[in-house]
C-alpha cells in the first residue's frame, strides 16, 4: 500500500517554493534593477519626468517622446559586450538556471501532493500514445525511400 501523507510544514514548504518560484521569475523580468536619476524630457506639450530603469536584460527610456521599456539584448547571449557585459549576461544564466532548478523542484512537490492513481492514469495514457505512435514510426521505416537509402549503402537513414 502506498500512502500520501500531506503535513502543514510540507504544505508550507510547497506553498513558499511555488511563491519563490514567482518572485525569482518576476525579478528576472522586472526592468527596475537598477534606477537612474530622474531626468526632464522637453516636448511639445512642455517638460515630462521620468526616470530611466534597467534590469537583467531589458531597459526602460525615453524614445520619441515617449517611455519604452524593451529588451536590449537583441541577439541573447550573443550580444556584443559592449551593449551585454559579461557580467550581466553570466547573470542572467545563472538566474535563468535557478529558476529552471525551482521550478523542477515546485513542479515535484506538487506531484509529491498526488495519489498513485494520478501517476498511474497518467503512465496508462502516455502507453497509449507511444502505441499510437509506434505504430506510425512503423510504417515511416517501411517506406520505400528507406529501401532505397539502404540499397545505396547509407547505414543512417534521416527522413522527414
Amino acid at each position: 500500500m502506498c500512502y500520501v501523507i500531506v503535513t502543514g510544514r510540507s504544505l508550507l514548504w510547497s506553498l513558499l517554493s511555488l511563491v519563490a518560484l514567482m518572485a525569482v521569475f518576476s525579478a528576472l523580468i522586472t526592468p527596475k534593477w537598477i534606477v537612474g536619476p530622474p531626468k526632464t524630457k522637453d516636448t511639445q506639450n512642455g517638460t515630462e519626468l521620468y526616470t530611466p530603469t534597467a534590469g537583467i536584460f531589458n531597459r526602460c527610456t525615453m524614445l520619441f517622446n515617449r517611455i519604452h521599456c524593451a529588451n536590449f539584448n537583441i541577439d541573447g547571449l550573443a550580444t556584443d559586450s559592449n551593449v551585454f557585459p559579461g557580467c550581466w549576461k553570466a547573470s542572467l544564466f545563472f538566474l535563468a538556471l535557478g529558476l529552471s532548478v525551482m521550478a523542477l523542484t515546485v513542479f515535484a512537490a506538487l506531484l509529491g501532493c498526488c495519489w498513485a492513481f494520478y501517476s498511474a492514469a497518467i503512465g496508462v495514457a502516455l502507453t497509449f500514445v507511444c502505441a499510437i505512435l509506434s505504430a506510425q514510426a512503423e510504417k515511416s521505416t517501411a517506406s520505400d525511400k528507406v529501401q532505397d537509402k539502404m540499397n545505396e549503402g547509407k547505414t543512417l537513414i534521416c527522413l522527414a
